[in-house]
């Protein structure tokens, strides 16, 4: 059963949490959901999101969006669309219980 990411809602929900309107910072809050959720799918050694963790990922990108106080884009480029910001998310990134909540659905990697 493959699970979809609904983007629309969570960046809605993140934008909530922040304090943000408008649509201006939604291209930085989609690329930190995508950063964040891709962190957590490769520390769950998983191909597909796990939806239960949807609220980690929404406060992985509440930190990093206040540790830089929303200015944490470093360059936008208009023509055809690309807006790069100064701190990615990671793995390395995750507080001891993000990644306690993480381990219960984390899976064994076999080499």
């Amino acid at each position: 059963m493959t699970a979809t990411i609904d983007w629309d809602e969570m960046l809605k929900k993140v934008k909530l949490r922040i304090g943000v309107a408008g649509e201006e910072n939604d291209p930085v809050l989609r690329l930190m959901l995508e950063d964040a959720v891709t962190a957590v799918t490769l520390f769950c050694n998983r191909d597909v999101f796990p939806w239960q963790l949807e609220y980690v990922v929404r406060h992985m990108v509440e930190r990093a969006f206040e540790r830089d106080n929303g200015d944490n884009v470093a360059a936008i480029k208009r023509g055809d669309t690309q807006i790069t910001y100064g701190t990615a998310i990671s793995q390395d990134d995750m507080s001891q219980e993000e990644r306690d909540i993480c381990c219960k659905f984390r899976r064994l990697r076999v080499l």
